[in-house]
């Protein structure tokens, strides 16, 4: 979960545009552990929310800082 919020705020993308880009793009799922090519998204955008919720806003700063 970590990598997608990481690709994600790099790219200054949104959570559904994440989601896309991750299923068409082998480098963005490599970075985020996987090891074949997957053609779904694992999980919906939704979760990606909840998780992001779930941590302060300034320990997900700390998190994703170069």
């Amino acid at each position: 979960m970590i990598g997608l919020h990481y690709l994600k705020a790099i790219y200054d993308e949104s959570d559904e545009s994440v989601v896309e880009k991750w299923v068409e793009n082998p480098y963005w799922q490599y970075f985020c552990g996987e090891r074949d090519f997957q053609h779904q998204f694992p999980i919906e955008p939704t979760p990606m929310v909840k998780w992001r919720c779930r941590i302060e806003k300034q320990n997900l700063d700390e998190l994703l800082a170069p």
